[in-house]
């Protein structure tokens, strides 16, 4: 006899739960490559911070610079997973895939000086994202806690930073943010004519639109010297209302009585309004950059995220109560470090990059599922560069390995099993000096 996957609706709260911010690099569902020159170098950029993408990675970066200047583009990003079941359930030998679709987070950049000391800029960026998608999503193990699950966000940051001095720069934005989630699974029952845990519905839930909020980020970037660079970044937390609706699409079990008995309980055909509230984490960035010759620089960076003010959440049906939830997740703060290289051709106009990351998950054993099969990771970068006076592009290549992540008996949902990560990212961006 299958086992009952119990939590009633606790997906819809899981899966809003992902509007919050932490990609590909960046544990969790965050993104992190927002300038392909930063990929390169492992995402090691806070100190750097030397093109338009310090928008994103250290907004004080373009007090230094003195031109118009335009940096775009994108990272194509491809994750796999692999889940192998235990037991009880989904039971030993149990085995499912993600489906491998390429997703592109974007990052656009523009960059106007006003005065020898005043820069703004503006800053269009993805810096968080999901989906997960279960091969043979009606037969998958899985299928009564997710089949698909889709986060977009989208941020918009109007930024201005000041040169003090050929050496200090501070900068502040407004940072506008947009999210919308879908989510779709199947809703389990034990049949009492035959015992056995059976599927009663799907449902699907989808945000009213994009939900929108504000906060804001600041940077610092002091050079005490020509060959060493001191940087930080903070972009504050975001809490965010969410609002969509579900709509439950009844699946017939063949037995009539059993069948109207779930139709008076479940609102079919009909779209329920959900709300609820997201709390989104800080997050800080400290990093060093050395020219350990005149054209060579290593940098480390440590970053920080507050995911501890994610401890639960409360998911509130307009109409209907009896379908509230309150779940608890009890996520803790994490750190990542990165460790970037950069080789320069002056000459030629051309730069090699290396990069490394180790990413902690902010995740308990307890959350771990096939919603978000996260764990600490890995990565691995190189990246290219060629620039002349007026144009340029960066191309960069990471592997990022996520370590095998399993809910050792402590999964809120019964689901057990271990899951075995990757991803493929592939980051193009060009640059244009007006």
């Amino acid at each position: 006899m299958k086992r009952t996957i119990p939590g009633g609706l606790r997906w819809i709260a899981v899966l809003t739960a992902l509007a919050m911010p932490i990609a590909a690099s960046g544990a969790g569902f965050g993104i992190f490559e927002m300038g392909s020159k930063a990929t390169g170098m492992g995402g090691a950029f806070t100190a750097t911070a030397d093109d338009p993408s310090a928008l994103f990675y250290n907004p004080a970066g373009i007090a230094f610079l003195d031109k118009a200047d335009f940096y775009g583009g994108t990272t194509l990003i491809r994750p796999q997973a692999e889940l192998e079941g235990h037991n009880p359930y989904p039971g030993e030998g149990s085995r499912a895939k993600l489906e491998s679709p390429i997703f592109t987070p974007i990052g656009i950049h523009y960059v106007q000086p006003l005065s020898s000391s005043f820069v703004a800029g503006l800053g269009v960026f993805t810096p968080f994202g999901l989906a997960t998608r279960w091969q043979d999503k009606y037969n998958f193990s899985g299928r009564f806690i997710s089949q698909r699950a889709e986060l977009k966000v989208i941020s918009i940051q109007p930024t201005i930073a000041w040169k003090i001095s050929d050496e200090f720069g501070l900068a502040v934005g407004a940072e506008y943010r947009m999210s919308s989630v879908a989510l779709e699974r199947d809703v389990p029952k034990v049949n009492p004519y035959t015992q056995t845990v059976v599927d009663i519905a799907h449902v699907k839930l989808e945000s009213s639109g994009n939900n929108s909020d504000w906060g804001f980020a600041a940077g610092m970037l002091y050079k005490p010297a020509p060959w060493l660079r001191l940087g930080v970044s903070y972009r504050h937390h975001i809490d965010g209302d969410i609002e969509g609706k579900a709509k439950f699409t009844q699946i017939p079990t063949g037995y009539p009585d059993f069948d109207a008995a779930v139709a008076a309980a479940l609102p079919f055909d009909q779209k329920e309004k959900v709300a609820t509230s997201v709390a989104f984490p800080s997050m800080a960035s400290v990093g060093i950059a050395t020219d350990v010759a005149s054209d060579m620089t290593v940098e480390v960076d440590a970053n920080w995220t507050g995911w501890n003010r994610f401890q639960k959440l409360d998911i509130n049906f307009a109409d209907r109560s009896d379908l509230n939830s309150s779940t608890d997740e009890s996520y803790k703060n994490s750190w990542n470090y990165r460790i970037g290289f950069e080789q320069r051709y002056p000459d030629q106009g051309c730069a090699f990059r290396l990069g490394f990351v180790y990413d902690q998950t902010p995740l308990p054993n307890k959350t771990v599922g096939p919603l978000l099969p996260d764990a600490d990771r890995v990565g691995y970068s190189i990246g290219y560069g060629h620039n002349t006076a007026t144009w340029g592009v960066d191309i960069a290549y990471m592997y990022l390995t996520i370590r095998k992540s399993q809910s050792k008996g402590l999964n809120t949902d019964h689901f057990e099993g271990t899951y075995d990560s990757k991803a493929h990212l592939l980051g193009i961006h060009a640059r244009y000096r007006f």
